[in-house]
């Protein structure tokens, strides 16, 4: 964490909803996140750095799409029974 020109300056990773798709970016709400960052590991913090995070344009280069094996599992048998 920096303080900058008055800013807090850290690193989460978001947990999200994806919810709409654009050519270059997608629109996200998130729902959790996680860090190893003094200030957004506060408990008081943490919900006004969800909030900040709702309904928000981003960059698809800036986004890591991460899927456990129960969902990979789901996507294969779904592209099966197609």
């Amino acid at each position: 964490m920096n303080a900058q020109g008055g800013k807090i300056v850290f690193r989460v990773d978001f947990e999200v909803n994806i919810l709409d798709v654009s050519q270059t970016q997608i629109k996200v709400s998130a729902y959790d996140y996680s860090t190893n960052d003094n200030y957004p590991g506060d408990p008081k913090n943490k919900q006004n750095i969800i909030d900040f995070f709702q309904n928000q344009w981003i960059d698809k280069s800036k986004a890591e799409l991460i899927l456990s094996d129960g969902q990979l599992r789901d996507i294969k048998l779904n592209k099966i029974l197609k």
